[in-house]
């Protein structure tokens, strides 16, 4: 059967010119939210508080308030801000680079998965232009290093896995167990690639190669292993709050309910909003977000996974048994399966994608079905409108996750007086962070109430009046959702805190920015 002559084919000189379009604008949108400078979100300034005040080797003890990151990350981070100073931009430099380089290898990684034209130019606008990849791209976390290196795993053993040389042994063991230090999900990845290799040099009985790549990967197991016995057990495992803080992420298995069953349908589909990006996340609330258009996702998926299994089985398993392993660690309460956590199954999910697209077109070229391009754009309409939105929109990039600390202290430097102390709630944790950057030397209290009365309400109210002797006057800036509706049941602790203030005290002015709210109080 002949292919249809009307049937638009990009040529060499087409497809590089998109390719290059795209990563500029996927450049230009990176770049923007990081000079756009935002507040610190309360985790990074969590992280940021640690990394002010510890030096490198205090860093590999167990972190405050909670928090968890790969060791070269934090010692990275740590040189950054001591070369670079102690701003927002110093601590996102790190992740600002990372994100430009896995734009620029995420095309190569579609080279040596052989993708056609069409179908890496969908999977590649779709990575350029994913919310998630542009937004911690510019958020001072590791989640957009561990992005790049599962690019880095998947490349490398492209690079290395017919090598004799052993300049190049030595190369591939060094980058894996550095890998290792710098992501932790970049396990699931480097032991499927261990395996997925071994499994074929034991096929082709390649007797010799096998024992040298034995020797490499038996090195990378070695360093998770050291990385886990003096890091991560200790660190992040040892207090138990990554099982409590993701409770409902950890996948109920064997299915035992209807609602087990319903978790894993919901968890799928919400990976299509975040972490993959693809989902119209503007239409809710009046379509549910994890329904939108990510069936045609999903299936141009399930084709490029098929198109892999008739290709080859060895590359099929290197970006599904990565997702497998992590599904199991979730089912043995180790890993949560949801949201920031999976960023690093991006690509996985990306180059299948790809290749389904690819498929998709070359089957409609010959049926001369140009309703194909409606689905194509149907996939990746979605980042590149949000893209877009959020530049236009800049002051509401980050969603729920965006919280106005700066413009908060802006109006505090102008009405505040010295004497007077400041009572936070833990989720404004950006304060402290500028009170310190800032030389503001402000006098603060962080108090925790989550409900109307708080357990600890006489214990409260004495030390805000143990402070009375400096002012008759006090302060609160709280960070968290909505503080409008006190009525509502539960409240949150936003809404908890200003409850509480504005029972015992009287108001005399406030402030609200985004996601900050922030009121001056007299005795009674």
């Amino acid at each position: 059967m002949s292919q249809s002559p009307s049937f638009w084919q990009p040529s060499e000189q087409q497809y590089k010119r998109f390719i290059w379009a795209c990563m500029g604008l996927g450049a230009f949108f990176r770049l923007f939210h990081y000079f756009s400078n935002r507040s610190l979100y309360t985790d990074e300034a969590y992280l940021a508080n640690n990394l002010l005040v510890r030096n490198f080797g205090e860093l590999t003890q167990p972190l405050d308030t909670a928090q968890h990151a790969p060791l070269f990350f934090l010692w990275v981070q740590k040189f950054n801000l001591l070369w670079a100073g102690n701003g927002e931009l110093a601590l996102r430099l790190f992740p600002l680079v990372v994100g430009l380089v896995a734009l620029l290898l995420f095309e190569k990684l579609l080279k040596v998965f052989r993708v056609g034209k069409v179908g890496s130019m969908v999977g590649f606008a779709a990575f350029a232009f994913a919310h998630p990849l542009v937004y911690y791209s510019s958020e001072s976390k590791q989640y957009i290093v561990e992005v790049l290196c599962t690019i880095l795993g998947l490349l490398m053993y492209f690079r290395f896995r017919n090598t004799s040389s052993w300049r190049d042994y030595l190369v591939y063991a060094t980058v894996g167990v550095a890998i290792l230090w710098f992501s932790y999900s970049s396990l699931f990845g480097l032991a499927s690639i261990g395996l997925v290799h071994c499994w074929q040099l034991l096929r082709q009985k390649q007797w010799v190669q096998l024992r040298i790549f034995v020797v490499v990967y038996a090195s990378w197991g070695i360093s998770f292993l050291l990385n886990y016995l003096l890091i991560i057990a200790p660190n992040s495992l040892q207090s138990g709050e990554i099982q409590s803080m993701w409770l409902d992420a950890f996948a109920p298995f064997p299915p035992t309910s209807v609602a087990d069953l319903k978790w894993h349908f919901i968890t799928l589909f919400s990976l299509f909003d975040y972490p993959l990006g693809l989902n119209w996340s503007f239409l809710p609330p009046h379509v549910p977000y994890y329904f939108t258009f990510a069936v045609f996702a999903l299936g141009v998926m399930i084709l490029g996974s098929w198109v892999l299994y008739q290709r080859s089985k060895a590359e099929l398993l290197l970006l599904i048994l990565p997702i497998g392993l992590t599904y199991l660690a979730s089912a043995l309460g180790k890993y949560p399966f949801a949201e920031r956590l999976m960023l690093f199954a991006v690509p996985y999910f990306f180059v299948l994608m790809a290749i389904g697209a690819q498929q998709l077109y070359q089957m409609a070229m010959y049926r001369r079905l140009r309703s194909v391009w409606v689905v194509m754009l149907l996939i990746v309409i979605a980042p590149m409108i949000s893209a877009i939105k959020d530049v236009v929109y800049e002051k509401e990039f980050g969603g729920w996750k965006r919280r106005e600390m700066k413009a908060a202290i802006s109006f505090l430097k102008t009405h505040k007086k010295l004497q007077e102390v400041l009572y936070i709630n833990h989720i404004a944790s950006a304060l402290p962070y500028y009170n310190k950057v800032e030389a503001l030397n402000w006098s603060y209290q962080m108090f925790t109430i989550d409900v109307v009365p708080p357990v600890n309400e006489r214990e409260i109210l004495r030390q805000i009046y143990l402070n009375k002797q400096q002012s008759d006057t006090f302060w609160i800036v709280v960070a968290g959702d909505s503080e409008m509706d006190k009525t509502a049941a539960p409240l949150t602790h936003k809404q908890a805190f200003i409850y509480f203030f504005d029972t015992h005290f009287q108001r005399l002015q406030q402030f609200r920015a985004k996601g900050i709210y922030t009121a001056q109080y007299r005795f009674r």
